[in-house]
């Protein structure tokens, strides 16, 4: 269900499309985060045939005016875990609630993967 803004102007309308590629983006701008894993099967076979995406691995659901967030990534062996997670949720949360202007409720952030580089 797209996020929409009444303004005086008109109606802004920012699809869930739109805040996982902002989630995304935030996301693997943080130290330690290799990569994002899928979060299904279908996202398996869309990485086979179509090739990467920075909505890969995140799920965004919007109600009453408010974004819940669910993000798998890869993250660097070594790296603090608990300490990368904050951080993960920190900016995704500064990141979408500073663009769409809307609250985000909480963000849930999943590692399931660990990548030792050699």
């Amino acid at each position: 269900m797209p996020l929409k803004k009444l303004t005086d102007v008109g109606d802004i309308t920012i699809t869930e499309k739109a805040i996982e590629e902002i989630a995304g983006y935030a996301a693997t701008h943080c130290y330690g985060v290799v990569g994002m894993c899928e979060k299904s099967k279908a996202e398996v076979l869309k990485r086979v045939f179509g090739g990467e995406s920075l909505r890969k691995g995140i799920k965004v659901s919007c109600r009453d005016g408010a974004v819940s967030i669910e993000i798998h990534i890869k993250v660097s062996y070594g790296v603090n875990i608990k300490a990368l997670c904050e951080n993960v949720k920190t900016d995704i949360t500064y990141a979408v609630e500073t663009m769409t202007q809307t609250k985000v409720k909480n963000v849930t952030v999943c590692v399931d993967d660990i990548v030792v580089n050699k």
